[in-house]
């Protein structure tokens, strides 16, 4: 009888020992499964490298230390990569067999000498005439520019004064002289070469030229070459500055040239 007892009950123990391996066997997420193929893993390498585009808030499983904080975003994947060997714009062809006369300081020798081999190039003739210690106000009131403008019929003025003057004290007072040269200038197109400037400690003396220059043009070297490489001096822009600085100039008139019937380098107004 009590055989028979112990018996039922080492059964019993069986049995829910049987129950419960069962159970573990039924609820394993791997145990029966098969192994991931080739195809599975492909699959997981593209979902690990997808995109994403917003970091995740406080509340995903960065923030639970159950994955990264920081999200890479493959940026190559959203934004072109514009080539750096395009071709520069076609620029409109300049009126061959007319004159352009540059008149100035040293800073007009700089631009003038390389912008004259451009010039030539397209079929343009450049006449360039500076003196390297000279003043707005020497060329006002000197028989210099009126002598060159009477030789030599340009159609088309440069201008680039003002460079020694960068220092002067009430630099207000060249207004007379900067509107006298404009004057001798007369009908004929012009453009006020802007002293490229090598320090921000001036007297301003560019924005009175740029205010009072007209019907000139104004440009401003500053903008058109910011950060000038420039020579031993600190002042004078380098050999390569200079040609540079031409090439910049010989693009910003063509695209400003609007010829008319009776003027080749007539200029866009401002």
């Amino acid at each position: 009888m009590q055989e028979s007892r112990r018996r039922s009950r080492l059964e019993l123990v069986l049995l829910s020992l049987s129950a419960v391996s069962a159970l573990a066997l039924s609820c394993s997420p791997w145990l029966g499964a098969s192994e991931p193929t080739a195809h599975d893993q492909e699959a997981r390498s593209e979902s690990d490298t997808a995109v994403l585009v917003a970091p995740p808030d406080a509340t995903t499983s960065g923030a639970r230390g159950g994955g990264p904080s920081l999200v890479s975003i493959d940026k190559s994947r959203h934004t072109p990569i514009a080539s750096a060997d395009a071709p520069p714009p076609e620029l409109p062809a300049l009126p061959e067999g007319t004159t352009v006369l540059h008149v100035g300081d040293s800073f007009a020798g700089a631009l003038g000498i390389p912008l004259n081999k451009h010039l030539k190039e397209a079929g343009v003739r450049g006449v360039l005439k500076y003196r390297t210690a000279s003043y707005i106000v020497d060329w006002a009131h000197q028989p210099a520019l009126d002598t060159y403008l009477s030789q030599y019929h340009p159609d088309l003025v440069l201008i680039t004064l003002g460079a020694n003057e960068l220092e002067i004290e009430e630099p207000e007072r060249r207004i007379p002289a900067i509107r006298k040269i404009v004057d001798k200038v007369g009908d004929r197109p012009c453009v006020w070469v802007g002293v490229p400037l090598w320090s921000e400690e001036h007297n301003g003396l560019m924005d009175i030229v740029r205010d009072n220059a007209a019907p000139c043009r104004f440009m401003d070297s500053a903008a058109l070459f910011p950060d000038m490489p420039r020579a031993h001096d600190r002042i004078h822009p380098t050999m390569q500055a200079r040609e540079d600085w031409a090439v910049r100039v010989f693009a910003w008139l063509a695209r400003q040239r609007r010829p008319t019937e009776t003027q080749a380098w007539e200029l866009a107004r401002p």
